[in-house]
This record gives C-alpha cells, sequence and structure tokens, in this order.
C-alpha cells in the first residue's frame, strides 16, 4: 500500500481527517488496535496520526494488514466511540 493511502487511513483511525467520523485520543488508539487482533501496540503519548501511521507500516512490512477490517472499525462500528 502506498504511503499516502497509509496516511488517509491513518487519518480516519485517528480522527483527525475532516470527514471522519470518529476522535480518538490516544488511549482509544491503543484499544483500537486492541480490538482489531494487535495488542501490542500502546499509543505512547506522541502525536495521534503520525503514531497511528508508525503502527499502519510496521504492520504493512509484517504482511499483516487487514485493510478491511480496518476500515469496518474504523468507521466507528462495534462501539469504538
Amino acid at each position: 500500500m502506498d504511503g499516502q493511502t497509509l496516511e488517509s487511513l491513518a487519518d480516519l483511525i485517528c480522527g483527525d481527517g475532516e470527514d471522519s467520523p470518529v476522535y480518538r485520543s490516544g488511549p482509544k488508539l491503543t484499544s483500537f488496535f486492541k480490538r482489531v487482533g494487535f495488542s501490542n501496540f500502546v499509543h505512547d503519548r506522541t502525536t495521534r496520526k503520525w503514531w497511528t501511521l508508525d503502527v499502519l507500516n510496521q504492520l504493512t512490512d509484517k504482511g499483516g494488514l487487514p485493510v478491511r477490517h480496518l476500515f469496518f472499525h474504523a468507521g466507528g462500528g462495534n462501539g469504538n466511540r
């Protein structure tokens, strides 16, 4: 996945985009990634978007980025608010 797409996905997940349905604080980002099966990522109080993008890059490098699953949950489904 190219960098621009990953950055857009990071915006959607953390709620930084204009059309993002859900704003997620640092702890909510940690909960989000736990909910989608990645409990080894804990937000470290850095900038939410760049931390999220770093996580997505790590998952992409490992071949473990479940894009459909992330999009479903990023939209606020299943109590992500």
